[in-house]
């Protein structure tokens, strides 16, 4: 904990502080901001390669290292949900713009500016679950099952009482959010409505987020990848296609809470299977260990 938090805000603060040096000082616009972002990466990693071997970390040497087929199958297969979740976010993404871009400009950045405002909610949900899944991994590995439901809990708990307040924070104060990222009028008041309709379901939405980094930590990594793709791929992709078709605008706009209700129920009956086979009531494993 101590090593991440030397390296995260380090990286970046330089991040920040070269967006303003290459975009407005050298004048390199969207190019700057990009090498703002290298430079803030390449920071991280040479303090993360500094710290590693220290604090009880192992040291990483490059000449010990083996490539085998067993372990490269479980790096890939284990990176496969967070790859393909990328990869289709992404995707999705391009295809919303393009079917903003319909409406004109003015969507476009009504979009995108709810858009930035959701995903913090978001971000600090990713990140409470990644303090979830070492705990899930290690008693998994372990078999000790009631451990993993405890802190399953507990970490749905937290999320669920942080998404409740941020979602009605954001839909009370939405037209003042969105008019700190924009002064034109008519993308505040499309952003408004794109928000609050979001709002509706985001309540619900740590589950999702927790489930997907379940599955992935058992070792489930087909069903993993079918969660974690589901909200922004599967539910969205089509939703975004088809519902403008139908509803015009208000269909674009109601595409991702739609597609994220579907990818919360799938998300529940994914992980409830694995609830009920992968990780019994009792500590069989744990028992036998002890």
């Amino acid at each position: 904990l101590s090593s991440l938090l030397m390296v995260e805000p380090p990286s970046a603060a330089l991040n920040m502080a070269l967006d303003p040096v290459f975009i407005l000082v050298f004048r390199m616009e969207t190019a700057g901001a990009a090498w703002a972002s290298f430079c803030g990466q390449v920071s991280g990693f040479a303090i993360l390669w500094i710290l590693v071997g220290q604090n009880g970390n192992v040291r990483v040497d490059l000449r010990k290292l083996t490539l085998t087929p067993q372990y490269l199958k479980e790096i890939l297969a284990g990176g496969a949900p967070n790859f393909c979740r990328q990869g289709i976010s992404s995707i999705s993404m391009i295809l919303l713009n393009q079917m903003a871009g319909k409406y004109g400009e003015t969507a476009i950045a009504a979009f995108s500016v709810a858009g930035r405002v959701i995903s913090m909610g978001y971000a600090l949900v990713i990140g409470f679950g990644q303090g979830f899944q070492p705990i899930c991994a290690i008693n998994f590995g372990a078999g000790f099952y009631e451990r993993i439901r405890k802190a399953f809990r507990l970490a749905w708990i937290t999320v669920t009482c942080f998404l409740v307040v941020s979602a009605v924070s954001m839909g009370m104060f939405a037209r003042q959010l969105m008019e700190a990222f924009s002064e034109e009028a008519e993308v505040t008041l499309l952003g408004v409505r794109i928000l609050r309709a979001q709002c509706f379901v985001l309540p619900f939405m740590g589950y999702y987020i927790l489930a997907g980094m379940f599955l992935q930590n058992i070792g489930r990594f087909g069903r993993a990848t079918l969660v974690t793709i589901g909200e922004n791929g599967s539910f969205l992709i089509p939703a975004v296609m088809i519902f403008p078709m139908l509803w015009g605008i208000d269909g674009l706009i109601w595409a991702k809470p739609v597609a994220s209700s579907l990818a919360l129920l799938l998300s529940v009956f994914m992980a409830g299977k694995s609830w009920k086979r992968d990780v019994p009531g009792n500590d069989m494993k744990g028992k036998a260990a002890r």
